[in-house]
């Protein structure tokens, strides 16, 4: 069964209404496929047997090069505030190149582009223009900083990703995914260690298998419904079923927040996907 959500609003100002009508220029919602029908919030079902089936097909990937300098390409959106509208939000396309360089330094180039009308999902901006170009030192003791360093076997690494006290009891596969998607979108992490991340998310109870869907890039991806401790949001995981890699996650306001009384939930509010990742010399 199908989900099919449209989450664009238009409202038309009224003269003499109290308050100025709801507008934000956001994506629609994902379709995802799933074998019951549901809603948003999505639900789901026990994700362990497509959790192992990725991280069995990411063990066996042969690796994305063995240069000393990583590059991963992404693309993304989030919710700023429009130029013509004071107080309102539109979506802003990006494309980052994030390059792991090997003096210990990390270089990205974020490229901006125009802000999304109404109805439009256009997800990359393509070579529009650099809106920053910045290096950062790598944080020398962060685990997210150093992924070579982080063992592999998943309960060793949940427990290197979290600390020693675990802050995120009830909520783990919320902090492990968020980890997750820091590390894909920022480094090339080795078979063998997504393959570990991918097992950290085996027996969470905030995580659910909502079914398959075609991303923003037009990807066959498989879907991981992740609750949010405050129960505003919906956090969507999206994993290639082919390599077994994390390739992009979605945020889903579920709740209509104070500071963003022009999304009418539910609505799309932050979308990251990987396009590309190479270890170069």
């Amino acid at each position: 069964m199908a989900v099919i959500v449209a989450v664009t609003v238009t409202v038309v100002d009224v003269p003499g209404t109290p308050t100025p009508a709801a507008y934000a220029a956001t994506p629609a919602l994902l379709e995802v496929r799933a074998p019951q029908e549901v809603d948003y919030p999505l639900a789901g079902t026990d994700p362990t047997a497509a959790l192992e089936r990725l991280a069995a097909a990411a063990a066996r990937q042969p690796g994305a090069g063995t240069g000393d300098t990583q590059v991963v390409t992404r693309v993304g959106w989030w919710l700023d505030e429009d130029a013509d509208r004071p107080g309102q939000r539109r979506v802003v396309p990006t494309r980052s190149e994030v390059r792991q360089l090997p003096d210990g330094t990390t270089r990205i180039v974020v490229r901006r582009g125009e802000p999304l009308r109404v109805g439009e999902t256009t997800v990359d901006p393509g070579d529009g223009p650099v809106d920053s170009d910045e290096v950062f030192p790598r944080d020398p003791v962060s685990p997210l900083d150093h992924p070579d360093r982080l063992p592999t076997d998943p309960a060793a690494l949940a427990a290197a990703l979290l600390g020693a006290e675990d802050a995120c009891v009830g909520f783990r596969a919320y902090c492990l995914g968020e980890m997750i998607g820091t590390l894909n979108l920022d480094h090339v992490p080795s078979p063998a260690l997504e393959a570990g991340l991918i097992r950290t998310l085996v027996g969470n109870d905030d995580i659910t298998y909502a079914g398959t869907t075609r991303d923003r890039l037009g990807r066959d991806v498989d879907v991981f419904a992740v609750e949010d401790p405050d129960d505003q949001r919906q956090y969507l995981l999206m994993f290639d079923p082919r390599t077994g890699y994390f390739v992009g996650r979605e945020t889903v306001l579920l709740v209509a927040q104070p500071d963003l009384e022009d999304v009418a939930p539910p609505a799309v509010v932050e979308f990251d996907a990987v396009v590309d990742r190479v270890s170069a010399p």
